[in-house]
This record gives structure tokens, C-alpha cells and sequence, in this order.
């Protein structure tokens, strides 16, 4: 393919997100008529991207009313009907979401999950920072992807491993060739991987993404279990020194099982609390 329409294809994107404010509606309907014409005629742009949903997405952008706009649309769903790559797939599903929201739930959730985790227990699509950007990116813009929780559990480790992937210098590693063999910049990579997490902040709103970025704690969540245990023992403690033992026995065993019950509960409360946040 030509760079005039790799030009194109890039501004489009670009021109269609700061649309209506400085771009004219006659520019935008130029490069949509250009790629669209390419996309007709199989010119292969880039295999990670769906062309129609990049189309139909950048014609939503700008609220430019092209006739082929509803023909893409249904090129979408004929697409998703077919065994496609999971990134095109979930693209698709956005785009056609931001088109007409009864759209959703034309992809099931099990193919992201089982395209993302990975049998290692690893959150990532092939070991790839753009692919599981893009993944992210997608699933967070996507009402139904987003809303179930085995989508949001994948999506999580994705962006945990994400982080992990960003250097000290704060950008994200070049790692393929594309177009011909051209190397890309760092500042590719860094750019969809912060669009990603900057899609995913919007949508889930966590606390920090620091907290994201960490590795799962094990250990506290032994001290969660733990603590409800300590909890009831305290609270039966309290209760035999109580009822059954009698003296001085009795009056300890009666104290130590309060304050283990308050301890144990008061760990168990804050644990909870902050399983319920996320």
C-alpha cells in the first residue's frame, strides 16, 4: 500500500477526534470516501485493526452522515457472525455498540477471556503491547464487554501487565516492524498503550493505577480468611470464659477472646471493604 493512503488512513483517525471544532466536515468526508474505496478493493492496512469499525468509528467521531455508514454497519455484523481475529472482533463490537446501542452482546465474553489469559495465568495477547492495548482499549469502550465480570477480571490482569511492560523512562518498547519493515517508534507503542489505559481509567474509575499495577497479594488474602477465623475463635473464647470457666481463668479468657474478636473482625471489615471497592 501506498503511504499517501497510510496518510490517509492515520489522519482520518486523528482529524475525526477534534472534529467539529477545527476541521471541516468536507476534509473529513474526503478521507473517509479514500479509505473507504480502499477498504472495497482488499487493500490490507493493518492487520490488527477492523477498517470498517476504524470507518465507522471515525465517521461517529464526526457526525459526518455518509451514505455507506449504515452498509459498514452491517458489514460489521456479517463479520462478527465469522470466525475473525479477536482484535477485529472486539473493535467491531465497539464501533457497532457506538452505532446502534442494541448492538451489544454480539460477541461473547469467553472469547476475550480465552484470549487473554493464557494458560500461564498471564493477562496479555500474544505478548504484545499494541494487540492487548488495543484489546483493552476496545473491551472498556464496549458497554456489554465491560459490564461482565469475567471480562473485567481479564481486562484487569491486562492492564497490570501493561505497567509492567513500561520502562523507567516512562514510554513503552518498540516491538515489531510493520508496513514493509519499517521500524515504529517508541512513541507508537507508548501512545495506544496510555489511549488504552486512559480508556480504562474512564471506565472503571479505580482507586489508583498504582494499586492496578501491583501483583496480586497473596498473603493478604490468607490474612482475610485468617482473620475470620481469629474473629469466631475470639467471640467462643469470650464465651467459655464467660459461661464455663470461672475465676481468674474465666476473666482472661473472657478479655483475650474480645480483643481477638475485635481484631479479627476489624481486619476482616477493612479486607471486605476493599475487595467491594474495586
Amino acid at each position: 500500500m501506498s503511504a499517501s493512503i497510510n496518510h490517509y488512513f492515520w489522519r482520518l483517525g486523528a482529524l475525526s477526534e477534534v472534529h467539529p471544532r477545527k476541521v471541516s466536515d468536507d476534509l473529513i468526508r474526503y478521507d473517509l470516501e479514500v479509505v473507504r474505496q480502499k477498504i472495497e478493493e482488499g487493500v490490507s492496512i493493518d492487520s490488527r485493526l477492523n477498517y470498517r469499525a476504524f470507518w465507522l468509528d471515525c465517521a461517529l467521531n464526526a457526525h459526518v452522515d455518509h451514505p455507506w455508514t449504515g452498509e459498514c454497519a452491517g458489514g460489521l455484523r456479517d463479520l462478527l457472525k465469522a470466525d475473525i481475529d479477536v482484535t477485529a472482533a472486539v473493535w467491531a463490537q465497539a464501533a457497532l455498540e457506538r452505532y446502534d446501542p442494541g448492538a451489544s452482546g454480539l460477541l461473547g465474553a469467553k472469547t476475550i477471556v480465552n484470549a487473554l489469559q493464557e494458560a500461564s495465568g498471564a493477562f496479555h495477547l500474544n505478548g504484545s503491547v499494541a494487540g492487548t492495548a488495543y484489546l483493552v482499549y476496545n473491551c472498556s469502550r464496549s458497554g456489554s464487554l465491560s459490564g461482565d465480570p469475567a471480562v473485567q477480571h481479564v481486562l484487569r490482569g491486562a492492564v497490570r501487565w501493561m505497567i509492567s511492560r513500561q520502562e523507567s523512562a516512562g514510554n513503552w518498547p518498540t516491538e515489531q516492524p510493520l508496513y514493509g519493515g519499517d521500524p515504529q517508534s517508541e512513541a507508537y507503542y507508548t501512545g495506544i498503550a496510555l489511549r488504552a489505559l486512559a480508556e480504562y481509567v474512564l471506565r472503571f474509575q479505580p482507586r489508583s493505577m498504582s494499586q492496578i499495577g501491583m501483583p496480586e497479594w497473596r498473603m493478604r488474602r490468607a490474612i482475610f480468611r485468617i482473620s475470620r477465623w481469629v474473629a469466631l475463635g475470639g467471640l467462643l473464647l469470650a464465651v467459655v470464659g464467660a459461661v464455663v470457666v470461672s475465676g481468674s481463668v474465666g476473666v482472661a479468657s473472657t478479655v483475650l477472646g474480645v480483643l481477638s474478636a475485635i481484631a479479627g473482625f476489624t481486619t476482616f471489615y477493612w479486607d471486605a471493604r476493599r475487595e467491594l471497592r474495586k
